[in-house]
């Protein structure tokens, strides 16, 4: 009863897994005989054609949307998507057992301190830990706190560089990839 599957690789904002999009959409694509949608690391015409080449049938952008016109997350946690750059994000919650990708800032980083001293603990209880993520990402998209405010984003912010209309982004994407791929669309 499934119509299509996300593939979805560690270059991705938010909860992530272990495999890259590169390595996993194809095996997922040659797994499955439903389309796959590719996640990830994709955010402009490049990593959708590239997406086309693996086998996919279309993909799923987040961290370029979050900084669209008509996304209504607060203004500092757009803003911190536009100023990243490749190296500014990392993954908290490795230890605990639930990897998500965010933007360095101190909850991050404070996060990943006390993650990594619990987990050095012969018996390590990350319900502490946990409890310091509690309402992050809310606080983040609601009230752009840059303290306690955990601001999930790929990997791929580094590229996202302009508020756009979401029509404009579509447009700019599937342009590209279209160019790219010889007049595919």
């Amino acid at each position: 009863g499934v119509d299509a599957v996300i593939a979805e690789g560690m270059e991705s904002g938010g909860h992530i897994g272990r495999m890259t999009t590169m390595a996993l959409v194809p095996q997922v694509v040659d797994a499955v005989d439903i389309p796959v949608i590719a996640a990830g690391g994709i955010g402009d015409g490049r990593g959708l054609a590239a997406s086309i080449m693996l086998g996919a049938q279309g993909v799923q952008m987040g961290t370029r949307f979050l900084v669209a016109e008509e996304c209504h997350i607060h203004p500092r946690y757009k803003e911190s998507v536009l100023k990243a750059k490749d190296i500014d994000t990392l993954v908290a919650g490795k230890f605990a057992g639930h990897p998500a990708r965010v933007l360095k800032n101190k909850m991050a980083v404070n996060f990943i301190r006390q993650e990594k001293s619990e987990a050095q603990k012969e018996n390590p209880d990350f319900g502490g830990v946990e409890e310091l993520g509690n309402g992050s990402l809310r606080r983040a998209v609601e009230t752009g706190d840059v303290e306690k405010g955990s601001y999930m984003a790929g990997e791929i912010s580094g590229l996202v560089t302009k508020e756009q209309p979401v029509a404009e982004i579509l447009q700019e994407v599937t342009d590209q990839a279209a160019k790219l791929l010889g007049g595919y669309g």
